[in-house]
């Protein structure tokens, strides 16, 4: 045990030494790990992957049949007739012979509960503390040897009654009788263990013996209709004594036990049988045979030859062709993914060596695989397709990175969407479609709000696709309008998970989108209010910087909006001491600095100081000024001067640098 943990902190040290944002190592763990999640996250696909619909034409070669098959009976059909043969099968049912046993015990149940009675009578006006003593025992344990258990309220309203009328303990007596014979009866007809409505058939199978007899479901008594009857018998014989008629019923009734036993193995075995005899096919395909041509509607007895033909290719698939089958995938993702990191290396170098920044391609890729994985395995006939919601990639890539990443990464994902749907193409022309549009609506994005505006485009996108692909296979207007159903529910999605997730990746990897700037730059921010409050020149000065930096930003290709929020913030750090720079003075020919010696009036001027000294500074303006490299000195001393969460031996000193 000491050896395990002494080489767990030795592999931990060596992990301190990695560099996880720029190692090779984690690169390429992360592109392996990517294509596996991914092929892992792929449906199984059969050998015969195109898409048909009963309607459609078929545009493909003719469907020669490679060898004999069966033709399946579709999926529902067989499953009717299936529920159809089970409800036809009868319940089966064991008669028990309890009748002699449990006569005798219902009779002596009534005998043992006019005792209690009388002798309960007898204790009250007992006088003789010996004989009430005597007595009590006697009743406390035929109490106790009750088969049924009066409720106190009960015993006592028993009780009450035959103070009232002492003839009805000599008419409970008179209840064995005329109880015995009514179950007798029962028993002959024979009592049910559940109720009528948990049977689920009308004619129920009663085995005895060797025997099997069927019986009507209203020719056998359920315990119910037994404690009615004896509700009835109780009440006649007690003269119309409701209160008690139907407490002694109730008490009687808890007696009786049914004699007919539902067997549910027999039942089930019965059942199995009859599934069994449910024919799973309709025909038979011989070898050669055309299943349809070119150009052809696709007929609901031609889709059966076609799923029959599909599940014959499945079922003849080995352990070697599964393997196969997983090394296509692997390599097909392979390659998708693939092209992908080229474009990046070549294109894209400071995101491809960024191993941050590849993290957050991947996790959309698997976002979006994850998609594809619930949407493709649903057992449902709707357009899946529609509910990968690709549009969210293409947008948050835009936002992060710019147009061309993200839309390299959208033709990656849409082309893993058709790969996914069975190399379906028009899956995957679909989801470009919506998906480019996407990318292009927030390309100049100016704010969050924007992103809803996407909204309409991504209808289009999808709607303009889908009716190419359905005018192309003549589909009906009530598919189309199904399409159409979860476009409109991809649209109204995409911009609201777009919008949360943009701001989950801000956060989690600490990345500065243009929204992010765009933030920065509005003159409300609580830094560049105080600015202009306490150096009113330098604010000025600051938006006359931003606005040149951000002219000429746009001349040269770069960052416009980096540009002009770093230069509004560039002399943030004169807010501190403004009265030491020449632009926050009314008198231009005085200054402080006049006043102050060399050494102190030097640590007023500016400098530069690595933007790491700043690292306890504000997260969202440690992520812009990150961008630019540097801050000038006053700006750092401000930022660690103000900053209450930096170990003091961390904060910049205001010695001259």
């Amino acid at each position: 045990m000491a050896d395990f943990f002494a080489k767990l902190r030795q592999g931990l040290r060596k992990l301190k030494g990695i560099d996880f944002e720029r190692s090779i190592t984690i690169k390429v763990l992360l592109f392996i790990g990517l294509v596996l999640a991914v092929t892992i996250l792929a449906p199984s696909q059969s050998q015969l992957t195109i898409h048909y619909d009963v309607g459609t034409i078929w545009t493909h070669e003719d469907v020669i049949a490679p060898f004999s098959f069966p033709i399946y009976k579709d999926a529902a059909e067989y499953q009717k007739e299936v529920k159809e043969a089970v409800e036809n099968v009868k319940p089966v049912f064991d008669r028990v012979e309890i009748e002699r046993y449990r006569l005798d015990s219902v009779s002596a149940f009534i005998s043992q509960v006019q005792s209690a009675l009388q002798l309960q009578l007898k204790t009250e006006r007992e006088r003789n503390r010996a004989t009430f003593a005597r007595d009590s025992v006697v009743l406390y344990n035929i109490l106790q040897n009750f088969s049924y258990r009066f409720s106190s309220t009960d015993w006592h309203q028993l009780l009450v009654n035959l103070y009232r009328n002492p003839a009805m303990l000599q008419r409970i007596g008179s209840l064995a009788p005329t109880v015995t014979s009514i179950l007798a009866s029962d028993y002959q007809t024979g009592i049910i263990d559940r109720p009528r409505d948990q049977v689920g058939s009308s004619v129920i199978v009663v085995r005895h013996r060797n025997s099997e007899t069927p019986l009507p479901l209203e020719q056998v008594l359920t315990l119910q209709d037994v404690a009615n009857q004896l509700d009835l018998a109780a009440l006649s014989m007690l003269k119309g004594d409701t209160t008690t008629s139907q407490i002694l019923a109730s008490a009687i009734a808890s007696q009786v036990l049914p004699n007919l036993s539902y067997n549910r193995t027999q039942t089930q075995r019965e059942i199995n049988a009859a599934v069994d005899l449910v024919p799973k096919t309709v025909g038979f395909v011989k070898e050669n045979e055309r299943i349809i041509g070119k150009h052809d509607r696709i007929t609901n007895d031609i889709k059966l030859k076609l799923d029959s033909l599909e599940k014959a290719l499945q079922e003849r698939t080995g352990a070697a062709d599964i393997m196969l089958q997983y090394g296509g995938k692997f390599l097909m993702m392979l390659v998708i993914i693939g092209l992908l990191s080229i474009y990046l290396f070549l294109f894209r170098k400071k995101v491809f060596y960024n191993n941050k920044m590849l993290l957050l391609i991947a996790v959309l890729i698997l976002f979006e695989g994850l998609l594809m994985y619930f949407a493709f395995t649903a057992q449902t006939a709707l357009p899946v397709q529609y509910l990968v919601l690709v549009p969210v990639a293409s947008m948050i890539l835009t936002i992060v990175f710019d147009s061309r990443v993200a839309f390299q990464a959208t033709v990656a994902i849409a082309l893993l969407v058709g790969a996914m749907k069975g190399n379906d193409f028009s899956a995957a022309f679909t989801a470009l479609s919506a998906g480019a549009l996407a990318v292009y609506t927030v390309r100049d994005i100016k704010n969050r709000t924007q992103i809803f505006r996407s909204l309409v485009f991504i209808f289009l996108g999808y709607a303009v696709a889908t009716l190419a692909v359905s005018f192309q296979r003549a589909e009906d207007a009530s598919t189309i309008l199904a399409d159409f159903s979860l476009i409109a529910v991809n649209s109204v999605l995409s911009p609201i998970i777009t919008f949360g997730l943009l701001i989950f990746f801000e956060k989690v990897f600490n990345i500065a989108t243009d929204l992010t700037l765009l933030e920065l730059s509005d003159f409300n921010q609580p830094l560049l209010r105080e600015l202009s409050q306490k150096a009113p020149g330098t604010f000025h000065h600051s938006i006359i910087v931003g606005t040149l930096a951000e002219k000429a930003a746009e001349a040269v290709g770069a960052n416009p909006i980096l540009a002009r929020v770093g230069a509004y913030y560039h002399d943030i750090g004169k807010t501190l001491k403004p009265e030491y720079f020449i632009e926050n003075t009314m008198d231009s020919n005085k200054s402080k600095h006049d006043w102050l010696p060399p050494d102190i009036s030097v640590q007023m001027s500016t400098g530069s100081l690595p933007t790491s000294a700043c690292r306890w500074s504000c997260p969202m303006l440690q992520r812009a000024w990150s961008s630019a490299g540097s801050i000038t000195f006053r700006s750092a001393y401000w930022i660690s001067s103000r900053c209450t969460t930096a170990p003091r031996s961390s904060r910049i000193s205001t010695a001259r640098p």
